[in-house]
């Protein structure tokens, strides 16, 4: 012990310096203490005045040595006190300086117990906090400490949330990582299934896209071609417009700035939709295409410009805003070999996901070069030998969704549809 320590303990304070400490050389706690203290000085004279002058100076003098010691190694020898700086601020405690002391463990207790912070432990060890409530000497101003924030564990997991139905996923996407990744059919399921939903089986399903919270798609046949507007969370339909020519064939869908975009199968025209409104289309518009048909259609947003396949191996880029071709790309698989019969799309982390008519499979190609960098094997999320007993046909509807890794997945008059992880 330094001899100022010493000082502090031999030298009896008066009341004044107690009760009425320099409050803006200590830290919250620490003036609380002391003034919590010189309370209980002052119930400790009224419960004693039976006894004489004299046991009261040896008790007063054991409090102010108690005192004493709390003032000292709170922050640890010689440790500096922070100033006060507004209601928040307070000093730090080095518990490591004191946590061997047996003299600091019977201070901490009562410490605690004037503080209003004692563990269950420390309450069980003395009831001196409960009497000094019961006859209001406790000052119910002293400064509490903060409550520890509740933690939670957000690693991902096989489960899905029941409560929200949010899928377990991390919600951040590594796009280098997938795009540098290699999956191939062989690789087998690269997939997880995070949600199942609801999907009208009397659609036949053509395009499929997400965008201000909602999921839309566009069905076709003749008599039967829609657009619609689903709710994300369930695959009910919330509301829908059944083209009004019959003759029509409705295919692809895309939104882009606002809008909707909805391919036709060989009328070489689409239609242009407000997003806000499906009831009518607001215009029209003329394509051309390889085949002189329209199949799938997706927006990419980083090069401003919508992409459509036409069932060959040939992709079409087309300005949004005047409607006009840009460029085609070929779509080239494995050895070079072409990618025909390329169906509904879906752009996703800078690349195109693409159905194959007749095929459960999904291609990620490249815009740019057409090379299909990845290939995932769907034939087992709904196996063609069951849903064919449902009336179900081919695999066909990809749209990203309100989570970074994870896409919609559906098919021409599937009773559900799915949410899954594109795993790699």
């Amino acid at each position: 012990m330094s001899n100022s320590s010493i000082e502090m303990v031999a030298k009896k304070p008066s009341e004044d310096d107690i009760s009425s400490p320099d409050r803006n050389s200590l830290s919250i706690e620490q003036a609380d203490e002391i003034e919590n203290a010189s309370v209980f000085m002052k119930v400790i004279r009224r419960q004693s005045k039976w006894c004489g002058c004299s046991l009261i100076l040896v008790l007063s003098s054991l409090v102010v040595f108690l005192v004493g010691r709390i003032y000292m190694t709170s922050d640890g020898v010689g440790a500096d006190i922070l100033p006060l700086s507004g209601s928040e601020q307070g000093g730090t405690v080095n518990n490591d300086a004191v946590k061997d002391s047996p003299t600091r463990n019977h201070i901490g207790v009562i410490g605690s117990l004037l503080r209003g912070n004692a563990t269950t432990n420390d309450r069980n060890k003395s009831g001196l906090q409960t009497w000094m409530r019961q006859h209001g000497h406790l000052s119910p101003n002293a400064k509490q400490p903060p409550t520890p924030p509740t933690l939670t564990n957000h690693t991902a997991t096989n489960e899905t949330s029941s409560s929200s139905g949010e899928p377990s996923t991390d919600p951040i996407f590594d796009t280098q990582k997938w795009h540098n990744s290699k999956v191939t059919l062989d690789d087998g399921v690269m997939f997880r299934v995070e949600r199942e939903l609801s999907h009208d089986s009397g659609a036949f399903l053509e395009g499929l896209t997400f965008s201000n919270g909602s999921l839309y798609e566009s069905t076709g046949l003749i008599r039967q071609s829609s657009i619609r507007r689903l709710d994300p969370d369930t695959g009910d339909v919330i509301e829908s417009y059944f083209l009004e020519d019959k003759t029509i064939f409705g295919e692809g869908l895309a939104a882009a700035n606002g809008k909707l975009y909805q391919l036709t199968y060989k009328k070489k025209m689409g239609f242009i939709y407000d997003i806000n409104n499906i009831s009518q289309p607001v215009n029209t518009f003329a394509f051309e295409s390889t085949t002189g048909e329209g199949w799938g259609l997706t927006y990419a947003d980083d090069s401003d410009e919508l992409i459509m396949s036409d069932g060959s191996d040939v992709m079409h880029m087309i300005n949004p805003e005047t409607l006009t071709p840009t460029r085609t790309v070929k779509v080239l698989r494995d050895e070079g070999k072409p990618a025909n019969n390329i169906n509904e799309l879906e752009y996703f982390h800078g690349r195109v996901l693409a159905n194959v008519w007749y095929q459960d499979i999904i291609l990620v190609i490249n815009p740019l070069t057409g090379v299909v960098e990845k290939e995932y094997d769907f034939s087992t999320l709904w196996l063609k030998s069951e849903r064919s007993k449902k009336g179900a046909d081919v695999l066909n509807g990809i749209s990203t969704s309100s989570h970074p890794g994870c896409v919609y997945v559906t098919g021409k008059n599937w009773e559900k549809m799915f949410l899954v992880e594109l795993k790699f």
